[in-house]
Protein backbone atom coordinates (compact mmCIF):
# COMPACT_ATOMS: atom_id res chain seq x y z
CA UNK A 1 0.00 0.00 0.00
CA UNK A 2 1.24 3.47 -0.82
CA UNK A 3 1.55 5.96 2.00
CA UNK A 4 -1.26 8.48 1.83
CA UNK A 5 0.03 12.05 1.95
CA UNK A 6 -2.19 15.14 2.34
CA UNK A 7 -0.09 16.71 -0.43
CA UNK A 8 -0.86 13.91 -2.85
CA UNK A 9 -3.32 14.89 -5.56
CA UNK A 10 -3.37 11.52 -7.33
CA UNK A 11 -4.27 9.80 -4.07
CA UNK A 12 -6.84 12.38 -2.94
CA UNK A 13 -9.50 10.02 -4.30
CA UNK A 14 -8.49 7.46 -1.70
CA UNK A 15 -8.14 10.06 1.02
CA UNK A 16 -11.48 11.41 2.29
CA UNK A 17 -9.51 13.87 4.41
CA UNK A 18 -7.91 15.39 1.34
CA UNK A 19 -9.22 18.91 0.80
CA UNK A 20 -7.40 19.28 -2.53
CA UNK A 21 -10.23 18.41 -4.89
Amino acid sequence: MKRIHPRSKHINIHTPNSQEL
